[in-house]
């Protein structure tokens, strides 16, 4: 065998174990959460996860995008909106206008009143707004709780905005009233970007 034959060879087999090393470095940093991508076949799916440790424990914080699940996705105890707002107001019948934030940001609104209160009349953030803050597609829902903590006296009163409908059980109105005690569950849905459905409905403890 010359040496010009022999030269191939070795370029070949160069080449073929170089093939080999970079497949096999390329799966493995690819089931590698911390560094690399997950990839789950037949999902869609593909993350790029980042492992946070704390007092709590070690958590997967990931991010790449939007999330596209192919068939049936089942999620175990899933928690969202933990958080709370309190509007406290003074005079005798004061008005407010909501900001797209506090809708967005929190699941409970609760709305108390000193002594001279009698009636808050509270206004929705009109809708592009919320659209533009939270619901970004069309679709697009949000739940929250409007509660009235204040004595039987003291009555809240919400009004839709621009851009809105809102549902009650059975007809449609564009206010909704709760005297103190009572809740309005609200959800609000973005049907085009300009727009949104707010359906609510009412309850007090039993």
């Amino acid at each position: 065998m010359n040496n010009y034959l022999k030269a191939i060879i070795i370029a070949l087999a160069v080449i073929v174990v170089a093939g080999v090393v970079f497949w096999l470095v390329g799966n493995q940093s690819g089931n590698l959460g911390a560094v690399g991508i997950n990839r789950f076949p037949n999902s869609g799916i593909a993350t790029r996860c980042l492992a946070v440790t704390t007092s709590a424990g070690t958590t997967n914080s990931c991010t790449d995008g939007a999330l596209t699940v192919s068939g049936a996705a089942t999620l175990g105890n899933l928690v969202y909106g933990q958080t709370t707002l309190t509007l406290t107001y003074g005079t005798s019948t004061p008005t407010s206008t909501l900001t797209a934030a506090q809708i967005c940001s929190n699941s409970v609104i609760s709305v108390t009143a000193t002594a001279a209160a009698t009636t808050t009349a509270l206004t929705l953030p009109v809708a592009t707004s919320t659209n533009n803050t939270c619901l970004t597609q069309d679709g697009a829902t949000r739940d929250f709780v409007f509660v009235n903590s204040s004595s039987s006296s003291y009555v809240i009163t919400i009004t839709s905005s621009t851009g809105q409908t809102m549902y009650k059980p059975f007809n449609a109105s564009s206010t909704f009233t709760a005297a103190g005690g009572q809740i309005l569950v609200v959800k609000i849905v973005r049907d085009t970007s300009s727009t949104n459905q707010v359906f609510v409905n009412k309850g007090a403890q039993l």
